[in-house]
């Protein structure tokens, strides 16, 4: 799983450069295109029929690379987690990402799943594993919320990252 996981992430800054190399014009990265092509490769790591995906999003704003990667990495890993903890009896989970970008460089990212929800004494601002450490940081180096609500139906964590901000 550990390799999974790493595996991941290098996907994921592949996946980027791949997005940089199509942007046209400097724009930037579509991270809408860009979230959709990390969903689905997550969703190809765990066993077949394991994660039903859907992907949306809207606005078709381009950000920068460095938040696209950052973007990029959160979702991996809330992906990630969902398919491994979502729902421990091996049920396929359901998964739902949706992002919304804007032109002057703001986004939400929002990723919802069907599962168990976290432990009750589990707190997602403090709590958790490296995945969870690396999210908040990630979070924090683009002046981003990480926000999350959970319950014995689900997980929704939604990433919010306000208008441009002197970086």
């Amino acid at each position: 799983m550990l390799l999974d996981d790493i595996d991941a992430r290098i996907e994921v800054t592949a996946k980027l450069h791949k997005s940089l190399a199509r942007a046209v014009g400097g724009h930037g990265v579509d991270l809408g295109q860009f979230l959709r092509e990390i969903a689905e490769m997550i969703g190809t790591l765990g066993p077949r029929g394991k994660m039903d995906l859907t992907v949306d999003y809207s606005g078709g704003g381009c950000i920068e690379p460095r938040h696209a990667l950052h973007a990029g990495l959160i979702t991996a890993e809330l992906l990630t987690n969902a398919s491994k903890y979502a729902h421990p009896t091996g049920l396929a989970v359901k998964v739902s990402v949706h992002c919304v970008t804007r032109g002057d460089g703001s986004f939400v990212v929002e990723v919802t799943d069907d599962g168990v929800g976290f432990p009750d004494d589990f707190d997602p601002s403090t709590d958790g594993g490296l995945g969870f450490h690396l999210m908040r940081a990630l979070a924090d180096a683009l002046n981003a919320e990480l926000q999350f609500e959970h319950d014995s139906l689900g997980v929704r964590a939604r990433l919010v990252r306000p208008k441009r901000l002197a970086s």
